[in-house]
């Protein structure tokens, strides 16, 4: 194979010389920007024009191996930080809250500042509604929170006039009667 490919090359080699020695200029212009002439010629490359490379086409830009690289980074990085939020606020099981609490998939609520001063805090209350003696122990807790707390809004317990019948035991009342004492509520007849 290598007997042969010398063998050739050695018959082009007259051919090689002789166009070494032509001048550029003595060629027909569709020659001139040929690939197959070699440039070794006895002109002075300054005085050869240059001729600028022709600009890729679109197909050529969109098959090139840099756009494809660059595309595919592009996507990587959106899935890395896209991908995972969806799912996290599309999974089935963080819609039930079973993976964990609903909160930490939110973003999270941010209360304004309340003002200290100029404030009228007769205008504004805690309300309670109790129907039963457990809500109204749990309103209860709530209330005395809010006393520990110190708390200037009022506090209002609305529980149903069954309270004050002869059924219920002494525990509504004690509770009522505790609330409206050491927390300052003030109760009202809801129904």
């Amino acid at each position: 194979m290598r007997s042969v490919s010398r063998d050739v090359h050695q018959d082009h080699l007259p051919l090689l010389n002789m166009v070494r020695q032509r001048r550029l200029s003595d060629l027909p212009d569709f020659l001139e920007n040929s690939p197959f002439i070699p440039l070794g010629t006895t002109e002075d490359e300054s005085s050869i024009p240059r001729i600028a490379p022709p600009k890729p086409t679109i197909t050529q830009i969109l098959r090139s191996k840099r756009l494809r690289t660059v595309l595919i980074s592009l996507f990587l990085i959106s899935a890395l930080y896209i991908i995972p939020s969806k799912i996290r606020s599309y999974h089935p099981l963080s819609r039930l809250g079973l993976s964990g609490p609903k909160c930490y998939f939110s973003t999270p609520v941010t209360t304004p500042a309340i003002p200290t001063s100029g404030v009228n805090w007769s205008e504004y209350a805690y309300t309670q509604y109790a129907t039963n003696a457990e809500y109204l122990c749990n309103s209860l807790m709530i209330f005395e929170s809010l006393q520990r707390l110190r708390s200037k809004a009022d506090r209002v317990l609305l529980f149903p006039s069954s309270f004050f019948s002869a059924s219920t035991s002494n525990n509504e009342t004690y509770l009522l009667a505790k609330a409206q004492t050491e927390y300052k509520v003030k109760l009202v007849v809801g129904f």
